[in-house]
């Protein structure tokens, strides 16, 4: 048997479709009641590391990235929180960069400083894909998801 679909309007104009929506949904709905739907948070207690992964394509590539990184390290020592930074090369121009705060707060505190605003890698540099959905990409950097 197959299901029929509905669409249903809110007074916003929103719609929705589904297939036979449960009860308490279309209770909600027609109740013209907003529905609500709350991502879950993780929370981070303690420690926060961030890393991130580069590819340099040529050699000049790789000395602005650690020049780069040496400046920003230098601005991160003098911000609360901060505890280590390591760059370290992998090979093949790949590097991999990991930074520990005290917690991830004091992170987004370095996030958003003016420092890391105006901080920009040039040239011949691409950053990984981030492993996991709480790690932040560099800005206007190419992204690559292979070696």
């Amino acid at each position: 048997m197959i299901a029929s679909t509905s669409s249903i309007s809110s007074s916003k104009s929103t719609t929705f479709t589904c297939r036979r929506p449960l009860p308490s949904v279309r209770l909600q709905l027609n109740q013209r009641k907003p529905l609500v739907v709350k991502a879950a948070k993780k929370e981070f207690v303690g420690p926060y590391t961030a890393e991130n992964k580069y590819k340099c394509k040529d050699s000049k590539a790789a000395e602005n990235l650690r020049a780069e990184w040496a400046k920003r390290e230098a601005a991160m020592r003098t911000l609360p929180g901060f505890t280590s930074f390591e760059l370290k090369e992998i090979g093949g121009g790949v590097f991999a960069a990991s930074q520990t705060w005290d917690s991830k707060a004091e992170y987004e505190g370095w996030m958003d400083s003016d420092y890391k605003r105006k901080s920009h890698f040039y040239g011949n540099i691409y950053q990984f894909s981030t492993k996991d959905k709480y790690s932040v990409p560099e800005e206007f950097m190419p992204v690559t998801t292979t070696d």
